[in-house]
């Protein structure tokens, strides 16, 4: 592929019917017919360029044509062996093939042309597409890699991957195509790890843009840091924010990960990739202003990407709405009727409600949006293992169905209260 020029509006919607522009006669050799495509580009005047893998050609389809026409291999293994890609480089007016088969990348003239030139050798090519400045980008699937070559380059720069493999954001497992934009930012197909990968130009490592990095996202308080860890048959943590004296964190519905640093005051966003972070709450000290925090704790993001903090120390639920200097009150603080609130964990519904998990206090605290006080809604009788008692809880989560769970910590526990 090559970088698109066309902006497709986020809603598009497409035929659900779609017509066969080439192939479509069954598997075999004739002009007609196809045999195993796969990768594919589409000209300015919509002449599809495919290559056809198991028969070893390019071959090229007009717009409307019933039959295709071969423009480069198809006469044996020697000039084409299973291409797995194809694109177009107009200044030379020649067609760059993935001669995969063959471990190498071959410009072939697109007029007449009887051979290929090998442009780049030794290289297990898949993908590849070029930027708007003619530099080539050729996926190197054994090498988990992805490779920027200038014109008459052999060699290249890595730019993805090229980490070994694994599924680290610098690493790539098995990758196949390749997509460039506009800012030379590099889109990478993950294909074992299942995602979709961009790396923006000179980047240490890749931002996970589709799929699912399936993993556990663990604050490792004692050892500073937060961990990424695979869910399935993981064997060891990667490190992907390190010096951080971290509490409780939370993930936003961008995939924007929020911290707790409880020694620094603050709650950090961070977007996939980035090991900085940017502050979103506190950051000012440690007092009692509507600008700081106390020993904050745990933090809970709503959907308008407002961000809620149990400001420990200062006895209050702050909440900071997208780029405040400053934050809200919304539980605690001065004026209640209940004993000095101890927040810890912090949960907020849909309607504002703020669920409070209060360890010293032993019970979980419902505090209704506006609300100048709080009510009890499980635990609140004594510290004790009985079933509706708790013990220093610290932390509760709803499932789907309004069922409240709590990690009661002093009875080593976790509580599930079933919504009546």
């Amino acid at each position: 592929m090559r970088a698109s020029s066309i902006d497709i509006h986020p809603n598009a919607k497409w035929s659900q019917n779609g017509i066969t522009v080439a192939g479509g006669n069954g598997c075999g050799r004739e002009t007609n017919q196809l045999y195993y495509p796969y990768g594919l580009y589409i000209d300015d005047d919509q002449t599809i360029y495919v290559a056809d893998y198991y028969n070893r050609r390019i071959v090229e389809w007009k717009s409307g044509a019933t039959n295709g026409k071969v423009v480069a291999g198809g006469n044996g293994a020697h000039q084409l062996n299973c291409p797995a890609d194809v694109i177009i480089d107009k200044e030379s007016d020649s067609l760059i093939i993935s001669d995969c088969g063959n471990n190498r990348v071959v410009r072939w003239p697109r007029r007449n042309g009887t051979r290929g030139e090998t442009i780049i050798s030794n290289i297990a090519c898949i993908g590849l597409t070029m930027d708007d400045n003619g530099y080539l980008y050729v996926v190197d699937d054994e090498n988990h890699e992805v490779r920027r070559y200038k014109i008459g380059d052999t060699k290249g720069t890595v730019v993805a991957g090229g980490n070994g493999k694994g599924n680290r954001l610098d690493q790539l497992s098995y990758p196949r195509y390749v997509f460039v934009d506009r800012d030379h930012s590099v889109y990478v197909s993950d294909w074992e790890n299942h995602r979709v990968m961009k790396w923006e130009e000179r980047a240490k490592q890749g931002i996970i843009v589709a799929g699912e990095s399936d993993s556990l996202i663990i604050s490792d308080s004692w050892n500073n840091r937060v961990v990424r860890w695979p869910r399935r048959n993981g064997t060891s943590g990667e490190t992907i924010i390190s010096n951080i004296t971290c509490g409780g964190l939370t993930m936003d519905d961008n995939g924007s990960l929020y911290v707790v640093d409880y020694e620094k005051y603050e709650v950090r966003r961070y977007q996939i990739g980035d090991t900085k972070g940017t502050v979103v709450a506190g950051g000012n000290g440690n007092e009692s202003r509507l600008d700081q925090l106390s020993t904050p704790t745990h933090v809970f993001v709503d959907r308008d990407h407002s961000v809620y903090v149990s400001d420990y120390k200062n006895h209050r639920v702050m909440k900071w709405e997208e780029c405040a200097k400053q934050g809200i009150v919304v539980a605690g603080g001065q004026g209640t009727s209940l004993a000095q609130l101890e927040p810890e964990g912090v949960v907020v519904d849909q309607l504002g409600t703020v669920y409070v998990a209060e360890g010293r206090n032993n019970r979980i605290i419902r505090w209704p949006k506006g609300a100048t006080q709080g009510s009890v809604i499980v635990g609140g009788n004594g510290q004790g293992a009985q079933s509706n008692q708790l013990n220093g809880p610290i932390s509760l989560s709803f499932d789907r169905h309004g069922n409240l769970y709590v990690a009661d910590r002093g009875n080593n526990r976790v509580q599930k209260f079933n919504i009546e």
